[in-house]
């Protein structure tokens, strides 16, 4: 800030005060509930760049309240300007679009930020399905996911304990070892009661089987590559001026640059757990939880940008011109 003036400072400073009381005056009036349910709502942008609301949480709990809505109709107004929401969300009247947006999940932000969204979905699950009568439920959902970060756990436990190096002793050993001593010894290397190592293997369980959806969607744009690239290469054929050819070329190096970067962030998801008794120690356990969930919105947002653009570029409508598509496949690229 050496080269600024006293102005401004001031006027940096003044913004980022005004914000902070917007904030603070939309956190005081509205409610947990409502946040709750805002929280559920996408901000993203459709084929054509255009910003919009996917508010399908919302719609979902009117259809379960009122069976005769209109699904055709419901489909229809799934994606609405954020602008309208205080006329869907009862509470939000009186505040500007950025306080109320603030509450919001925002996929498209590469810098992990909305990892706080979907690690709030985790832990609403979590304690959706920590009760008894859903016990076989939250098996058939999450076990596999819970056993596997289990066995993680249990294997480097073993390792560090007996000096073990190849994985055929562990599996021995830990096939000889009772359930209950594994827990014990958990317990004690993590300083935490048994029961609190179920707890945070389940919320592990929950938080990776979540995060197993957007790996797919990674997988599922590396895999389209060839047959979207191919369509860049038919649009660029086309007589649509130099500006549109130029706004191609950007899509298409962009494209194989991301692709890499997808990949490194897919590796460095798959890192996430490790060293696992360190992750899951008394004292590290919630930032490596929120660690795990900002590393998955990085993928997430790479890979969910890049399905809006690749939805455009195979968009049907003959309403919209070569022109147009490629105009709003580069706003949501540019984002």
């Amino acid at each position: 800030m050496a080269g600024d003036t006293n102005a401004d400072i001031f006027h940096t400073i003044r913004a980022a005060v005004g914000q902070t009381l917007e904030m603070a005056e939309a956190e005081s009036k509205i409610s947990d509930e409502t946040k709750k349910l805002l929280s559920q709502l996408v901000l993203t942008r459709r084929g054509d760049g255009e910003i919009v609301l996917d508010v399908g949480a919302l719609q979902r709990l009117k259809a379960a309240d009122n069976q005769w809505v209109d699904k055709e109709r419901n489909e229809q107004d799934r994606l609405v300007n954020p602008t309208r929401l205080p006329q869907l969300v009862p509470g939000l009247n009186g505040l500007s679009s950025g306080q109320y947006l603030a509450f919001v999940q925002r996929p498209l932000e590469k810098n992990g930020d909305n990892g706080h969204f979907l690690e709030q979905a985790a832990l609403r699950l979590v304690e959706q399905y920590n009760v008894k009568e859903r016990m076989a439920e939250r098996n058939r959902l999450f076990g596999q996911m819970q056993r596997y970060v289990a066995k993680l756990l249990i294997d480097e436990l073993l390792r560090k304990e007996h000096g073990l190096s190849d994985q055929a002793s562990i599996d021995k050993l830990r096939d000889e070892t009772p359930p209950k001593d594994q827990f014990i010894l958990a317990a004690k290397v993590l300083e935490i009661p048994t029961s609190e190592v179920m707890a945070r293997l389940f919320k592990y369980g929950v938080a990776l089987t979540l995060i197993e959806r957007i790996k797919v969607k990674a997988l599922k744009i590396r895999k389209a590559q060839p047959a979207f690239e191919a369509t860049l290469r038919k649009l660029a054929a086309e007589d649509t001026g130099p500006v549109a050819k130029s706004r191609i070329k950007d899509i298409f190096l962009g494209f194989k640059q991301e692709l890499d970067l997808m990949a490194k962030e897919y590796t460095a998801l798959g890192r996430q757990l490790q060293p696992i008794i360190e992750k899951m120690k008394k004292d590290n356990f919630e930032k490596s939880y929120a660690d795990l969930h900002r590393a998955a919105a990085r993928l997430d947002a790479l890979a969910s940008r890049w399905m809006i653009i690749i939805g455009e570029a195979n968009n049907p409508d003959a309403m919209r011109t070569p022109v147009e598509r490629i105009k709003g496949m580069h706003i949501v690229f540019t984002e």
